[in-house]
C-alpha cells in the first residue's frame, strides 16, 4: 500500500512539476519546506540591473548567472522532495509534498519561461551587432572578430544553459514515476 502511495504521488508529482499548474499568490509554505531554497524565484527571476553604459553581453552574462543559481536553488528543492518522498510519513504528508511539486514545477516553469524570453530577445541585440566577414581584397578587422566571437560565445552559453535546464526537467520526470 505504501509502494502505491508512493508510486501515485510521484506520478501526481511529475504532473505538477510539468504542468506547473499552481498560480503566483496561492498561499505556499517556503521557509521551512523543501521550497526554502527558491523563495527567491517564487515571482521569477529577478531583474538585473541595467545601467546605462552595460554591454548586452554583460546584461546576457548576469542573467545567465542568474538562471543558473536559480536552477541550483531548484535541483536542492528536487533533492529534499526526493527525501521526502522516501520517508516513513510520505504518505500521511502527502498533501505537503504534492504541495511542493506543484509550487516548484510553476516556480520552474516561470523561471525558464522568463529566461528563454530574454535571452531570446538579448541574443538577437548581441548577434545583429557581429560585423561581417572582411570582402576580398579588404584586411579581417581582427577586433571586430574577436568581439563577434566573444558574443557568439555569450549567446551559445546561454543557450547552453538553457538546454540544460530542460534536461533537469526530463530527469525530475523521470525520477517522480
Amino acid at each position: 500500500m505504501n509502494k502505491r502511495i508512493k508510486n501515485v504521488a510521484g506520478l501526481l508529482c511529475g504532473v505538477a512539476m510539468c504542468a506547473g499548474a499552481a498560480q503566483a499568490g496561492d498561499s505556499v509554505k517556503y521557509e521551512g519546506t523543501c521550497l526554502a531554497s527558491i523563495a527567491g524565484y517564487q515571482m521569477g527571476l529577478p531583474a538585473v540591473e541595467s545601467k546605462a553604459d552595460v554591454s548586452v553581453e554583460d546584461k546576457m552574462i548576469a542573467t545567465t548567472v542568474v538562471f543558473r543559481d536559480a536552477m541550483s536553488a531548484l535541483r536542492k528543492v528536487q533533492a529534499c522532495h526526493d527525501k521526502s518522498l522516501a520517508g516513513k510519513d510520505a504518505a500521511e504528508n502527502f498533501a505537503a509534498v504534492y504541495t511542493v511539486a506543484k509550487e516548484a514545477g510553476r516556480v520552474f516553469s516561470l523561471v525558464q519561461a522568463q529566461f528563454e524570453e530574454t535571452i531570446e530577445g538579448m541574443s538577437g541585440e548581441v548577434l545583429s551587432q557581429v560585423a561581417p566577414a572582411a570582402g576580398a581584397g579588404t584586411e579581417a578587422d581582427l577586433i571586430a572578430e574577436n568581439e563577434a566571437l566573444t558574443g557568439m560565445e555569450i549567446v551559445m552559453d546561454s543557450y547552453v544553459a538553457l538546454e540544460r535546464s530542460q534536461v533537469f526537467a526530463e530527469n525530475f520526470m523521470k525520477a517522480a514515476k
